[in-house]
């Protein structure tokens, strides 16, 4: 496509969805940037025991944002409603970027790339 074109490029990421794959603490840190920018976020681990940690993360670091005055109760409400949680990739099929953060295996990490490829629209930017 038109790279001018890509969504990414749009003056707001508000309804724009992307995921980060491994909800570690590298993943939940790379999509609370995501959710503050505004994105509608898709946090995927294939570890339900991961995915609830990584949530809970991203929960209690949002509430200590209010608490501390950084972001109003409004603003923390939407940052949680912009975050999906799941163990399914076939669920990232409208991101227009996805983040790979897993343990550094070369065997998983290529076969995450390989089922995003197959999932993700024409266009989607896959960045690890």
């Amino acid at each position: 496509g038109n790279p001018a074109g890509h969504n990414l490029l749009k003056k707001t990421y508000r309804g724009q969805t992307v995921a980060v794959v491994g909800a570690g603490l590298m993943g939940s840190g790379i999509a609370l940037v995501l959710l503050q920018a505004g994105f509608t976020v898709y946090l995927v681990d294939v570890y339900e025991e991961s995915l609830k940690k990584g949530a809970a993360f991203l929960h209690g670091t949002i509430q200590s944002y209010v608490k501390r005055g950084r972001i109003t109760p409004e603003n923390a409400t939407q940052l949680q409603k912009a975050l999906k949680t799941t163990q399914r990739m076939e669920d990232l099929s409208r991101c227009s970027l996805v983040v790979e953060a897993v343990i550094e295996n070369m065997k998983i990490k290529q076969s995450i790339f390989s089922k995003l490829d197959n999932i993700t629209p024409p266009g989607c930017i896959l960045l690890s």
